[in-house]
């Protein structure tokens, strides 16, 4: 499913600022900013962990019912100077349910059977860090302008997953973390000093240290300045990630993370 998709996407971004500028600072000047987003979020897809190479693929929609949408806050800040932009951000996305088993799954060694009041829980960490060359700056933020960049950086990801039998009382966990590095490109253009609408993509096929997988992060927004560097946005987000740890216990994941959010940021 990712795979064919990051042919696609191949050279991917999550970092694009500066390019409005109310108080009409030059290119070469320096500029903070912090955003902090909130992000209604629906999950897809599926994870298996293998013990002694026994272990069930359980779907989260339809073996869990983990595909309602869930609110999340994100968090991001941005440096720029002069053409060089530096962005951070993190965010974590719980979902959590209580389904009444139709079918029998194996989760790490543990069975869990028909008819068994199940509480599933798992929770997504996304961390990141980029840094991106400004390949393209022309025309002015006054009117038009276009910004395309290019860049390297390192994600942060966390899976962990938690079953517990209401009825029986048997509960299992599983957690895994990693750090990937990704290759990112952005595109913003602004219009008239108020408005910048924004491209960001991410990610890396990597095979290394016994992990294999592909990962893939990707946003488009529309950002309204209200007054001087304050901002509203309203944009879409979408995450995938195709793991397989080979060390310990066998554990994959095949899961994807998007939906709308909703976005308020200043710019110094």
């Amino acid at each position: 499913m990712l795979r064919g998709a990051f042919v696609f996407l191949a050279l991917c971004s999550t970092a694009s600022a500066g390019l409005i500028d109310l108080n009409g600072k030059p290119i070469d000047e320096f500029t903070f900013a912090l955003e902090g987003r909130l992000w209604r979020s629906e999950l897809g897809g599926s994870i298996r962990v293998e013990e002694n190479s026994f272990g069930t693929l359980i779907e989260f929609d339809e073996d869990l019912n983990l595909d309602s949408a869930e609110e999340e806050i994100e968090g991001v800040i941005l440096f720029r100077a002069k053409s060089l932009l530096i962005r951070g951000a993190y965010v974590e996305a719980t979902f959590k349910d209580t389904e009444t088993l139709e079918r029998s799954f194996t989760f790490a060694g543990t069975t869990f059977s028909v008819s068994e009041s199940v509480e599933a829980e798992t929770t997504f960490r996304i961390g990141g860090v980029e840094v991106e060359w400004l390949l393209l700056n022309v025309g002015s933020a006054a009117k038009i302008g276009l910004e395309i960049g290019l860049g390297i950086g390192a994600r942060y990801l966390s899976v962990s997953a938690e079953f517990h039998s209401e009825t029986t009382g048997i509960s299992e966990r599983e957690r895994k973390n990693t750090v990937v590095p990704v290759i990112s490109a952005s595109a913003s253009l602004g219009v008239m000093n108020f408005l910048r609408l924004d491209a960001n993509l991410a990610g890396l096929w990597f095979d290394y240290l016994g992990i294999e997988g592909l990962f893939l992060d990707g946003s488009i927004s529309a950002k309204l300045f209200l007054y001087h560097s304050v901002w509203v946005g309203l944009g879409y987000r979408y995450a995938g990630l195709d793991l397989e740890f080979n060390h310990g216990d066998d554990f994959e994941i095949d899961v994807s993370l998007s939906g709308v959010f909703v976005a308020l940021g200043v710019q110094f």
